[in-house]
């Protein structure tokens, strides 16, 4: 695993329920809350709202 994935699963496993909350500090998730959309980030908070999973085929490629 590189640093990325670490970071990222380590970060996941902090705030694994409290994800909206995480979100509402991103620079991503304040730029949605300013257009008014905390309805997206409800969505993005979910967990296993779906049973489909893409593959990354190559840098830049997703296939499901």
């Amino acid at each position: 695993m590189n640093d990325a994935a670490i970071a990222s699963v380590s970060l996941f496993l902090q705030w694994q329920n409290q994800l909206l909350e995480l979100m509402r500090h991103a620079t991503h998730g304040q730029r949605l809350l300013k257009q008014h959309q905390l309805a997206d980030l409800e969505y993005c908070a979910q967990l296993d709202v779906s049973d489909i999973v893409p593959v990354q085929q190559e840098p830049g490629v997703l296939a499901v």
